[in-house]
């Protein structure tokens, strides 16, 4: 019911915080042998998910190249298959599509914000402007918000069907997005 009034479904903690943890450790682990090769240390924070952070920033400010290396090499773990196939996801998936007939994306992607770093910053859109039986999971494993790469909503706004979306003419932006003019009528825009 949230998702078909609102456009969007809130489900906090959805995953248990040891099994990002264990994701984060292993994701660390990636970045770890870059820094190593790079004769740098290692954040030194007990908590993984916030040791992650510190680490990537620390490859990326080193050797900004990097980071391409740590996104293919994340898209191939296998946890990030089992994460997008989950029973738990898959149902939600099919609950709010209200159809059983899903299929996974075969480019699983996982966005790994760096400060003042916005070259894949996601400006208004609708993601069913690129494929009309989409549905995008947004899953953060630390606390986000506007300083670091939270989700912007506009609650209610799908029921307006299909938006017109332009060719912002930005070299930062290769995607289509919704038009200033179309952005600055909605009513009742969400921080999450």
């Amino acid at each position: 019911d949230e998702y078909l009034e609102k456009g969007f479904c809130r489900i906090p903690q959805c995953f248990p915080l040891a099994l990002i943890h264990t994701w984060a450790k292993d994701l660390h682990w990636l970045v770890e042998t870059q820094l190593r090769r790079l004769g740098l240390e290692l954040s030194d924070e007990p908590d993984p998910v916030r040791c992650l952070s510190c680490s990537l920033i620390k490859l990326w400010q080193a050797k900004p190249e990097a980071q391409s290396w740590i996104y293919d090499e994340v898209n191939r773990r296998p946890w990030m298959f089992e994460l997008a196939s989950s029973r738990l996801l898959l149902g939600w998936v099919q609950e709010m599509l209200g159809t059983d007939r899903i299929a996974i994306h075969p480019r699983i992607n996982m966005i790994m914000n760096m400060p003042h770093h916005e070259w894949h910053v996601a400006y208004w859109h609708q993601d069913r402007f690129y494929n009309p039986a989409h549905l995008i999971s947004y899953i953060p494993w630390q606390d986000t918000g506007a300083f670091n790469g939270g989700l912007k909503v506009a609650v209610g706004e799908h029921r307006r069907g299909l938006l017109p979306h332009i060719n912002p003419h930005n070299p930062r932006n290769k995607w289509l997005v919704i038009p200033e003019e179309v952005v600055s009528s909605f009513a009742d825009i969400k921080q999450l």
